[in-house]
């Protein structure tokens, strides 16, 4: 993962087909993205999640200095690849003996930089502790002013 650091600029994939509306959505994953370091997008296979990531961070790409890429792991059977694959999106390549992830950590640390990562089973293949990702949900909702799932639920069922 050697090299030079990233570079500003926006790598996501080409739209093909107008986007519509989901203004709701794509103003929530805006804010988000100004409170968190972690968002993620939930649902169903086929709703439109990666477009919607894709659009959002397009919008946001002057807020990230260092750029925005696209991280596909759909390929990917191997956790162990996750780091390759980003390092790989970020132009990242190195050679040494170190363990992939703690390069890319190293290189990335001081980065404002927005990776958009991408698979349908996302959660089977990062390596980060359910506890971690847990906490990250807790701290946002706990912004967001929820402290509890019914809170969440009359907010959505309000919105309708």
């Amino acid at each position: 993962m050697g090299g030079s650091a990233p570079r500003g600029g926006c790598q996501l994939p080409v739209e093909t087909t107008g986007f519509v509306d989901r203004r709701d959505e794509q103003a929530a994953g805006r804010e988000l993205l100004a409170e968190a370091r972690l968002v993620t997008f939930t649902g169903p296979g086929g709703v439109g999640k990666t477009r919607l990531a894709a659009h959002v961070a397009a919008r946001v790409e002057r807020a990230f200095p260092d750029g925005v890429r696209y991280v596909a792991l759909a390929g990917l059977r191997d956790p162990a690849l996750v780091p390759l694959a980003a390092a790989d999106a970020l132009g990242l390549h190195d050679h040494s003996e170190r363990p992939p992830l703690d390069t890319l950590v190293e290189r990335l640390r001081d980065r404002r930089l927005l990776l958009v990562v991408d698979n349908q089973q996302i959660a089977d293949r990062l390596v980060i502790a359910r506890r971690t990702a847990e906490g990250h949900v807790e701290r946002i909702l706990g912004k967001l002013g929820f402290s509890n799932r019914s809170q969440i639920a009359a907010w959505v069922t309000a919105r309708r």
